[in-house]
């Protein structure tokens, strides 16, 4: 279906408007201690009843690290523990903590206000039922396009090749979760032995 640049414009600035006007990316969203990415992240954690930090990632899209920041903040500052599962010790369950819930409450106060306010200014012409109908199905069909984008990604061929290569001890790490306790006790002596590698490979060291 042709779609004109002006639509196409009109629907950008109206996302725009929608993100600001909710206060998704206001600094005092989630308080002093939480930036706006975290709290996007703690209210998914919040309507999951169980989540682990692999499926909170893939649900929040984003890259790796800063995931991996957005996940150390909100551990750091209390509102949301991580435990491992009782099927596979390398998966966290991610569960929201006494602070965390009442962070998630003042947000959900505050946003859902917002919402009925806006809800209750829409002109006679248009129904909640239709602006429910309009976001549900945009979100729906900017879902799909993003997955139907990720399968169409070609496929890396894969090189298996002897010897040190730089960034090695970085990806093996990456795949860790963040401080968690293998993460800590493989970091140094797998620097020292990367070290000794590159030495004797006569190539830099990370």
């Amino acid at each position: 279906m042709y779609c004109s640049n002006d639509m196409v414009s009109h629907i950008r600035e109206a996302s725009c408007s929608l993100i600001r006007e909710l206060g998704l990316l206001s600094a005092s969203l989630g308080g002093k201690e939480l930036p706006a990415s975290a709290v996007r992240a703690l209210i998914e954690i919040g309507d999951s009843t169980s989540t682990t930090s692999s499926s909170l990632n893939k649900t929040l899209n984003l890259e790796s690290s800063n995931f991996g920041w957005i996940l150390a903040k909100l551990v750091d500052t209390g509102a949301v523990i991580e435990i491992s599962s009782t099927e596979d010790t390398r998966h966290k369950i991610l569960s929201i903590t006494d602070k965390g819930k009442r962070i998630l409450s003042k947000i959900d106060s505050l946003v859902d206000e917002r919402v009925m306010n806006a809800l209750e200014k829409l002109p006679e012409t248009s129904s909640r039922e239709q602006v429910l109908h309009g976001i549900r199905s945009y979100a729906a069909a900017l879902r799909a396009q993003r997955l139907e984008e990720e399968e169409d990604k070609p496929v890396e061929k894969l090189v298996i090749s002897s010897g040190y290569r730089p960034g090695l001890l970085g990806r093996c790490l990456e795949i860790l979760p963040p401080r968690s306790w293998l993460w800590g006790l493989l970091r140094k002596p797998a620097g020292d032995w990367i070290r000794r590698l590159a030495k004797q490979a006569g190539q830099p060291k990370e």
